[in-house]
């Protein structure tokens, strides 16, 4: 029996790396499409690096920068929801939000104020 739940503990272990391992792969994918502004790709691929492993704060980051690269008007909702769950991941990360040019479309919402007074002091 000890045997079965070492070999689970693991297996369990090695589909976490793996995952790790892809989220981080998709997300470096998907900035070299950011990079040739290939909008749409970039923003699947953060996506796609999200349902990897959701605990990778860089691609939820990338992906609220696409949204508000492309259509921030219907997705602000989505991209705060990004925005925070990048700051819940690593709080570390404000700074990176705050500088972060491709936000520069939300900075004046209502929405994106809330955020920022909610999580800086």
């Amino acid at each position: 029996m000890r045997g079965c739940i070492l070999l689970f503990a693991m297996m369990i272990s090695i589909v976490s790396v793996f995952a790790e391992s892809e989220s981080m792969r998709l997300n470096d994918l998907g900035y070299q499409a950011y990079q040739k502004q290939q909008y749409d790709v970039a923003s699947d691929l953060f996506y796609r690096a999200i349902q990897a492993n959701k605990s990778n704060p860089y691609a939820h980051h990338n992906y609220a920068c696409m949204l508000a690269i492309n259509h921030w008007r219907s997705d602000i909702d989505i991209i705060i929801f990004h925005l925070q769950y990048e700051i819940d991941l690593d709080p570390n990360r404000m700074e990176r939000i705050l500088a972060d040019h491709d936000l520069d479309g939300i900075r004046n919402t209502k929405e994106y104020s809330a955020f920022i007074k909610k999580n800086t002091k």
